[in-house]
């Protein structure tokens, strides 16, 4: 074959080349940057404004504001709220932020707290709602309506239109169901799951937020410690690892045909404590159940893009911190961010995501030099 012809091929192999840059994935792993101090206590799901990073101890909401020149964030300090109840829950609208609090004793009730966060420098408590015979749990906010755990017994929904004077639009569930309830909730369309402690997810129908109905439950092997949903699939933490499995994956696509399609195994029976998800990757926080259970522990990150076959890439031991037992609270991501609370250490603890998102350097330089060279070759062509 002549050399010339040979050259005919050349801009098929370059474009070949090209698809092979974008394709090969980039080093997928965790890199621990430092942490954030001046935090105590257990910890919620996170939230993040542009300019702030908010996350609910076991007394106060704790904000941290983000540092322009790119390195960790600067503590604010906690709002001036409640110091005997219990800060589980966190959710977003605008310039507020809706903490949820409860209290352990069944005569001691909840709050909503709505924190004004428009100005960062002036971060303040500007409403307090306590409403009789409720226990604010993790919270979920759709346009207008916060949805809430009735912590450990069912489920509420608000109507925070007004953030300054929220209204109940349902409840379900009651005081006496305590310990028998709802724990944490995830949203999927019009529908609410929500884990409880009896080896169970109950699912509820939401699409009118002033009738909630009870609709069916998912049974479980354990209690359900985090739940969570990406893509169409339920992912469920169990509260102790059923034979090294932490977590349970259901194909939700079909709310009348609801089946679990795969599992994550851990290194020992653990609780799943919380994840968070980016892209094709989950970030599964990985507790022992403390005096039961030594050895290595900490955040896996899986590939979930086939979610029947979820593939760990990267695995930080958090045991590397001088850590001797599990204490990781709700985890949050941030762009390219993952914080993780360590309330063993009243710390939260910041990596880097690589890998997550898009191809690395090299793939971007491979793709150019692709392209420069199918270029050349076709002007080389046109004027031959």
């Amino acid at each position: 074959m002549s050399l010339r012809k040979m050259t005919d091929f050349l801009p098929g192999i370059l474009v070949v080349a090209i698809l092979a840059a974008f394709a090969r994935p980039a080093a997928a792993g965790l890199t621990y940057l430092g942490s954030l101090n001046g935090f105590s206590g257990q910890a919620s799901p996170m939230v993040f404004t542009d300019e702030l990073v908010a996350v609910n101890g076991d007394t106060a909401t704790h904000i941290w504001r983000k540092n322009d020149l790119g390195s960790l964030p600067v503590f604010v300090g906690p709002p001036d709220i409640g110091r005997q109840r219990n800060q589980v829950g966190l959710a977003r609208k605008g310039d507020y932020v809706f903490a949820g609090a409860y209290g352990y004793k069944k005569e001691t009730m909840g709050s909503l707290i709505t924190i004004d966060v428009s100005d960062p420098t002036d971060v303040h408590v500007v409403n307090t709602w306590e409403p009789e015979g409720i226990k604010f749990g993790r919270l979920i906010r759709r346009g207008n309506v916060l949805y809430s755990a009735f912590h450990f017994v069912g489920l509420a929904t608000i109507d925070i239109t007004d953030p300054l004077d929220p209204q109940f639009l349902d409840v379900y569930g009651s005081i006496e169901d305590e310990f028998n309830g709802t724990d944490n909730i995830a949203l999927h369309g019009d529908y609410i799951f929500a884990g409880t402690n009896e080896d169970r997810v109950d699912i509820y129908n939401v699409a009118d937020p002033g009738d909630i109905q009870k609709v069916g439950s998912i049974n479980t092997d354990s209690g359900n410690r985090w739940i969570s949903i990406h893509n169409d699939h339920l992912y469920v933490g169990h509260e102790r690892g059923i034979a090294y499995r932490i977590v349970d994956i259901y194909d939700i696509s079909d709310m009348s045909d609801i089946q679990q399609v795969g599992h994550y195994d851990a290194h020992f029976s653990a609780t799943c404590h919380s994840f968070a998800f980016s892209g094709d990757y989950a970030f599964f926080v990985e507790n022992h159940s403390y005096q039961w259970s030594r050895g290595s522990f900490g955040i896996h990150m899986v590939d979930i893009s086939d979610p029947t076959n979820p593939v760990q890439t990267d695995f930080f031991d958090t045991s590397e911190l001088g850590q001797l037992y599990g204490d990781l609270g709700g985890c949050g991501i941030d762009g390219d961010r993952l914080y993780v609370p360590n309330y063993a250490r009243d710390m939260i603890m910041v990596f880097e995501i690589s890998g997550a998102q898009a191809p690395e350097p090299s793939a971007w330089a491979m793709a150019v030099m692709g392209l420069a060279g199918a270029g050349a070759l076709i002007r080389r062509r046109r004027r031959g």
